[in-house]
């Protein structure tokens, strides 16, 4: 449970309100895993995010909005099915110093694809492989006469091991009408040099009518006894525009974590 009071002032108003999810949302979920022998492992996940100033849901009503999947995972690698995060959003997450929450979280500015897929088959390589993983998501569109219509795919592969980790994604999304509504590629990367870790990331947004635009993030962490200091810069691009250059969007946030 998240919960604060907030003081929020706009054009001269001023409201004081309690509100959910300050630093990360609140939940209010279920998971399970059991072995099935020779290998296999079943699991699954239902996880509500709910506002806990109100308690509605806070994904337009859904109660499991948050994630909700089954899946089988073995020696070849993992299988799920349901509604859950992307794997596009998971290489910004892992790459954001802020882990993607708070105040400071990069998706402030960061082209995310929606964060989660629904109607989702996704598969993740065996955690076995040197350092190497990877993860590859398929959301059906399910409509009728038109399988390009809302349908989504995502993509990372990345190598992680000892300091560094290193990561490359992709995410496709269609419209209603099964035209391409945004495209990302994202390549980033964080490192331990000790007293301080590195965060990069740097992604391409585009598709072929009104959005083109570059998405930047340079970060740092230094840990402080049981907490850490963490700083960011993301900066947004608009490219498409005839003005993109006064269009530009930039963001810093300086932050202790325990």
């Amino acid at each position: 449970m998240d919960l604060g009071v907030v003081r929020d002032s706009d054009s001269g108003a001023t409201a004081y309100k309690v509100d959910s999810g300050l630093q990360t949302a609140s939940r209010l979920g279920f998971k399970g895993n059991e072995a099935l022998g020779g290998g296999l492992t079943a699991s699954f996940v239902l996880e509500s995010q709910i506002e806990a100033d109100s308690g509605t849901p806070s994904f337009a009503g859904k109660v499991f909005g948050s994630q909700i999947w089954v899946g089988l995972a073995g020696p070849l690698g993992a299988l799920k099915a349901g509604r859950m995060f992307t794997p596009y959003f998971g290489a910004i997450a892992t790459n954001d110093p802020f882990d993607a929450k708070g105040p400071g979280e990069s998706t402030r500015l960061f082209q995310d694809s929606g964060v989660r897929m629904d109607n989702t088959i996704k598969y993740s390589l065996p955690p076995d492989l040197g350092g190497f993983y990877g993860d590859l998501a398929y959301g059906f569109g399910e409509t009728s006469g038109n399988n390009s219509a809302n349908r989504q795919l995502s993509m990372d592969a990345g190598y992680k091991a000892g300091p560094l980790n290193t990561v490359l994604a992709f995410h496709q999304t269609n419209d209603a009408l099964g035209n391409l509504a945004v495209r990302s590629v994202l390549i980033g990367g964080n490192m331990d040099f000790g007293r301080v870790r590195g965060w990069l990331l740097a992604a391409r947004n585009r598709n072929d009518a009104d959005l083109d635009t570059r998405d930047y993030l340079v970060g740092i962490t230094v840990p402080y006894g049981a907490s850490s200091f963490a700083a960011t810069y993301v900066r947004k691009k608009d490219r498409f525009h005839t003005n993109y250059a006064a269009s530009c969007k930039r963001d810093f946030w300086l932050h202790e974590q325990a």
